[in-house]
């Protein structure tokens, strides 16, 4: 019985990692997303000014 609540324990943990890892990366596409808006609006500026 107490190899089956480990093994829970482990799936509930992996499922946990799997959620932060999906988090994280969405987070980098955000920063990502935002660093390619200021360069384009930086580039932008400079071109018109």
């Amino acid at each position: 019985m107490k190899e089956h609540e480990e093994h829970l324990k482990n799936v509930q943990a992996l499922k946990l990692l799997e959620q932060q890892e999906k988090h994280y990366q969405k987070n980098l596409n955000l920063i990502n997303d935002l660093r390619k808006a200021i360069i384009y609006r930086y580039c932008n500026q400079t071109i018109i000014n």
